[in-house]
C-alpha cells in the first residue's frame, strides 16, 4: 500500500504483531489511511477479528532524517556517496 513504508511481523505475549510505518505529508491524514484503507484490507484478508489491538506511536523529525540513509545502497564509512545524486535526498 502506498502509505506504509515498513512492515514486519513478529510476536507479543504470544499473539502475532504486524508492526507498519505510515507516511503521509499531512500527519493528521495518518489515522484516517489507518481506518480508511489499512484495517478494513488486514479485516478481508485475515478475518473480522484478526485485529484485537492498535497501539500508536509518533516518531519525531529525528526519525525523518534518518530516511536518507542506507548503508547498503548510498554510504561509504559513514557518508552518503559523493556521487550519490542530492535529488534522491529526502528532505521535509
Amino acid at each position: 500500500m502506498k502509505h506504509i513504508s515498513e512492515c514486519s511481523i513478529g510476536d507479543k505475549d504470544g499473539h502475532a504483531i504486524i508492526a507498519m510505518t505510515i507516511e503521509s505529508r499531512v500527519e493528521s491524514d495518518i489515522i484516517e489511511v489507518f481506518n480508511a484503507e489499512i484495517l478494513p484490507k488486514l479485516k478481508r484478508l485475515l478475518g473480522e477479528d484478526a485485529v484485537i489491538k492498535t497501539d500508536v506511536l509518533t516518531f519525531n523529525s529525528h526519525f525523518i532524517i534518518m530516511h536518507n540513509y542506507m548503508p547498503f545502497i548510498n554510504m561509504r564509512n559513514g557518508k552518503i556517496k559523493e556521487e550519490w545524486s542530492d535529488d534522491l535526498v529526502f528532505v521535509d
